[in-house]
């Protein structure tokens, strides 16, 4: 029987460091990122003061790591390395957002319910604290996949190369959450949603 997720954000300095040096290590080793003697993702350092983190847990061993971006004071990589259609960006302009960051995972937990542990816990405190999207830029397959098991993302504008793979920015508008995965399936709705208030409109 595979032990359950326990989940937790990050909110020490010594949480911090952990989720980073996770962050790196897997990034490092799947050859999106050059590897640091610091154990951090270079590229993101600037975001550091913006982020957040969540961690996972398996049997008290790290499984992966979820990092969120706040929408400012530096414009997220889903904005700032990418083209974003015109009606997107006015669409943006509307909504409370934060940037799905970077998703982490140790490789035996590949394949398992720790990334959607991770999505869920993150999903919650962004409804509970008012943001109305996120948006984040992911590969052409997770998109897919995230799209079939009934999460409304959709994408911003065209695909690039961008560390390590091609991806294209994305956002999901937390108004079409309940109707979509609640369509989909109502199960992973409930799950998701249970007890939080309905999103904010923009």
């Amino acid at each position: 029987m595979t032990p359950p997720v326990a989940v937790r954000r990050a909110r020490d300095d010594g949480d911090r460091a952990t989720a980073r040096s996770l962050e790196h290590d897997v990034f490092a080793a799947e050859g999106f990122i050059a590897g640091s003697t610091r154990r951090v993702v270079e590229e993101y350092e600037h975001l550091d003061a913006q982020s957040r983190w969540y961690l996972a847990e398996r049997d008290g061993e790290a499984a992966g790591v979820l990092r969120m971006i706040a929408s400012g004071p530096s414009l997220v990589p889903a904005l700032r390395f990418f083209d974003i259609d015109p009606a997107m960006r006015s669409e943006l302009e509307r909504q409370r957002y934060a940037e799905v960051g970077t998703l982490a995972l140790v490789e035996q937990h590949r394949g398992t319910d720790t990334g959607l542990h991770l999505y869920r816990a993150a999903y919650r405190d962004s409804v509970r604290e008012g943001l109305t999207a996120w948006v984040g830029v992911l590969e052409q397959w997770l998109l897919e996949r995230l799209v079939s098991f009934g999460f409304p993302f959709a994408g911003m504008g065209p695909s690039r190369y961008y560390m390590g793979g091609e991806c294209l920015p994305v956002v999901m508008l937390f108004r079409d959450v309940d109707p979509t995965l609640g369509r989909v399936d109502p199960a992973m709705h409930a799950w998701m949603t249970n007890g939080l208030p309905v999103p904010a409109s923009a």
